[in-house]
Formats: C-alpha cells, structure tokens, sequence
C-alpha cells in the first residue's frame, strides 16, 4: 500500500473520530440551548462557507483537513456578563454543562461499541492485556502456542549486539540444528569458544541469521528464556445480540488498560523523563494504520474501534485541557457552591494545554527516531507480544 493512500486513511479515521466527538458536544448544546457559533470541517483557517442553519450555526469546511470542531457561545470566555445570556455555555446549570462537556466522550464510547458489534458479529481475534486474558483464551483454544526461546535482553557492548541479535527476536536454530531448552543453548555456546556459530532467529515472523564468534569466556551477552510462543490467535464469534454485549464489555476492559497505560506514561514522563517504546503518537499510529489497514475491513474497524475508545478515555481524565478537566472544575463548583474563578480556570487549562503539546511533541519525537530506526510497534488490534512473557520464566544468562 502506497504511502499516500496510508496517509488518507489515517486522516480519514482520525477525523471521523474527532468529529464523532465534536458532533456529541454539538448535539448536547443544541439540546440545552446554547448557540453553537460554529462547526467545522477540518481545523483553520477557513477555507469555505457551507452554509448557515436556522439557529445561526455557521457549518465551515478547513485548510487543515485533520479532524473537526464545535465553537459554542461563550464557551471559554472571561466575561462575567455572558452568565446572564441565556444562549451561552456559562450560563447553564452545572447538569446541563456536564452533559455538553462529557457528550463527546459518551459518543465515542458509542461508536467504539457499535463497531466492535460489527467486528464480533464478522468474527475477529480477541483482546489480550495480561495474564489472565492468555490463560482464559488458553484454555478456550482461542490461543495456539508453543515453547520457545525468548532473548528478553542484549547487552550493552556484547557481541550479541554487535552481530546484529536484538530483545525480542526467537533462538530457533544454532548451527542449523533445533533448539529445544535454555540449557540446550548455554551448553552449546560454552562449547564452542573461540569458534564461529551461526544462530538462526525469529523476528517479526521471519527469519535471520546471525554469525558470532563466541568469546573465550563462552558468553555472547544476552540474557534469554524459555517462554510460551504465540504461533496463532484464532477469531471469536457471536450472535449479533452476543456480540453487542461483548462489546460493552471489551470497550470497559480497554478503557481500564487506556488508564493503566496512561498513568504509566505519566509517570515515567515525571519520575523518569522517559516515554514508552510501545506509546504511539500520531506518526505512530498513522504506521500502525498502514500494518492494520493491509489486514482487512473487519482489522481495520477493530483498530478505530480501540482508538475510538483509547482517545475517549484519555480525554475524560481529569487532566487540565481536556474534557475531564473541564468537568472536574463543575465537580470543583458543586462542592464550593459557587464557580470557580473563570480566569483562573483559563489559565489552568492553558497551561494544561501547553503541557500536553509538549507531551505529544516528545512522543512525535519519539515516533520519528523510531520511524527512522525500522522499529515496530506491538500489534494493536492485540496487544501481546513475546515480550508479555519475559518475566513469567528463570531467565539465563548466555
């Protein structure tokens, strides 16, 4: 697939979610009576004028064709005047501002469930997050594997390193013959010292080879394991009716990893300066979407179904500039029984803002070197990989 054709896809399902958002807030106004000045197609600057409604809605088409918006009357203003306005946002009741405020994540959450209907209704592999997952679907022969030897770590300097062995890759082979255990392959390599032998790999479903001349203390630096492979995950399949429960539940069980995830990500940002190898950024996910959109319509419903779901989630944590924030601040005003300063809370979300483009920078950041370096990112429609299993097994140093 072409890289423009990749890049159209991923406009395309990006916007249609931000506009499926965008497009809860403009209802939820409509519905409590607050005059949206304008919704757009795309982000400015303003290309076109496409029309105007009877209640004054200016619908606009933009240069910028990413996603969408909803401007609605006196949504961040300062002015204490416009309180008294009835059109206006801050006017509302704190009930009616809520529901304007959480209308867009309400319908994401809707259209992530009515596509994971779909998907499971068609047929799809499932949802796998952890340990429990793999065992159940073990069990339910959803998941066919078989025992295999993980290198869970290259070390700095080796020679592993230097002949080309990377974290992750599978030890299939060792001078053409099989493999079978860990100390199999410590025996072997203490063996030949001084020799050259030729390991056969498993990285991303292909195979490699690589020649070392193992040092004289017969170690060739990489720590390994012998782990569970995942050979195949089979597809699930419900009734429509199945299916739709299904589907509630997956969409709660990946809001709950969405949290998991992201507080991780913060916390690393903080305590670390560090950002995830398997947090994916726009550059991420537009490769992601190439991967995905090769795979088929049902894969590809799959996939905007989980970021449908993934980007509601984030956008409801109580996170300044974020609809979460913005509802926090109406939980903030039910306690004190008064608003919140309206400049204060304006520059609580500015900086809030701030800081997440520099979030998102760091993580475009991230995305580019990876981009650069070949690296590949775990397969989003399944968020398993060898690597789940590193630590589930005695891991040997070789």
């Amino acid at each position: 697939m072409s890289v423009l054709i990749t890049i159209i896809i991923f406009i395309l399902i990006f916007s249609a979610i931000v506009i499926v958002h965008e497009l809860g807030h403009f209802l939820a106004a409509r519905r409590v009576g607050i005059k949206v000045e304008e919704f757009g197609l795309g982000l400015p600057p303003r290309a076109k004028k496409l029309w105007h409604d009877k209640k004054g809605t200016l619908f606009s088409l933009n240069w910028i064709p990413f996603g969408g918006f909803c401007r609605m009357f006196g949504e961040d203003s300062t002015d204490s005047k416009l309180v008294k306005n009835k059109k206006s946002f801050i006017s509302k009741t704190k009930w009616q501002r809520t529901q304007v405020i959480c209308a867009g994540v309400f319908m994401n959450f809707i259209m992530g469930v009515l596509l994971l209907t779909i998907v499971f209704t068609a047929g799809a592999e499932p949802f796998i997050f952890n340990k429990n997952d793999f065992n159940r679907h073990l069990e339910l022969g959803n998941i066919i594997t078989e025992d295999g030897i993980l290198i869970n770590e290259v070390f700095k300097e080796s020679v592993a390193e230097k002949a080309g062995f990377q974290s992750g890759d599978i030890i299939l082979e060792i001078n053409s013959k099989p493999v079978g255990s860990s100390e199999e392959i410590i025996a072997l390599t203490g063996k030949y010292k001084n020799k050259l032998l030729t390991y056969t790999l498993e990285r991303n479903r292909e195979e490699v080879t690589r020649g070392v001349v193992i040092p004289k203390e017969g170690k060739i630096g990489v720590s390994i394991a012998s782990v569970p492979i995942i050979r195949e995950v089979k597809k699930v399949k419900f009734p429509v009716h199945l299916a739709f429960v299904e589907s509630v539940k997956e969409s709660g069980r990946l809001a709950s990893a969405t949290v998991i995830m992201f507080a991780d990500v913060l916390r690393r940002v903080v305590s670390q300066f560090q950002i995830s190898d398997n947090v994916a950024g726009p550059i991420g996910i537009a490769q992601m979407t190439h991967d995905v959109s090769q795979q088929g319509l049902i894969a590809l419903l799959k996939f905007i179904a989980l970021l449908s779901i993934s980007l509601a989630t984030i956008n409801i944590l109580p996170l300044p500039a974020l609809d979460g924030g913005r509802f926090l601040f109406i939980i903030v005003e039910f306690i004190r029984g008064r608003r919140a300063n309206t400049n204060w809370e304006s520059a609580i979300h500015g900086i809030g803002f701030i800081l997440l483009m520099f979030l998102i920078a760091a993580i475009t950041y991230k995305d580019i070197l990876s981009l650069i370096f070949g690296k590949k990112y775990m397969k989003p429609d399944c968020p398993l990989s060898t690597g789940f299993f590193r630590h589930f097994r005695l891991i040997h140093e070789v």
